[in-house]
């Protein structure tokens, strides 16, 4: 009989590898098969080294967690590594969830952070904020702001709609960063 030794288990930590300017943590599913790399800094693979990471599924965007010791709440790394309190949000410039690098990671209201989220699967216009409206047999235009929903208008032209869409975006950001600034 042939014994088969398994390279990794479950248990094992991530490996780290070093690269020209930032370092990798190797991220595996529960076969111990290798499903992305996260990217971070090399000041911060001692605080990395801590936990063992991987790839949350149910988000559209991937992001790489932990769940803590003794507990079944998550730690995020890109939380993990910039200190924030809890009003605010940490931005992926980048928009890639796995690239957690200093250089791509702000501090953002959660405002500011909607305006940067990435189209639903389900949007059928391809635009943030701008959908079929069945119901009106035309193309819906919102933004969300200071958490309420503002109806920007509806058009029988998907491309009024985004033009729309847009002009609300660029309105709301001044009133933001006036509030932020003012």
């Amino acid at each position: 009989m042939v014994c088969q030794i398994k390279k990794r288990t479950v248990r094992d930590p991530n490996e780290i590898v070093l690269k020209e300017n930032y370092a990798e943590i190797i991220l595996y599913n529960i076969k111990c098969e290798e499903v992305g790399r996260a990217k971070i800094d090399f000041e911060d693979i001692d605080k990395a080294k801590k936990y063992k990471w991987c790839i949350n599924k149910c988000s559209r965007n991937k992001y790489v967690f932990t769940q803590l010791p003794k507990s079944k709440k998550h730690l995020y790394l890109h939380k993990h590594l910039i200190k924030h309190t809890k009003h605010f949000d940490i931005d992926h410039k980048n928009g890639n969830g796995l690239d957690n690098r200093r250089s791509n990671l702000r501090i953002v209201s959660r405002q500011h952070n909607l305006f940067n989220c990435r189209v639903r699967k389900n949007n059928t216009s391809g635009i943030t904020g701008v959908y079929w409206d069945k119901s009106h047999k035309k193309w819906y235009a919102r933004i969300s702001f200071n958490g309420k929903v503002v109806t920007l208008g509806w058009h029988k032209e998907k491309e009024e709609a985004i033009k729309l869409r847009n002009k609300g975006k660029e309105k709301f950001h001044r009133i933001q960063n006036l509030n932020k600034n003012g």
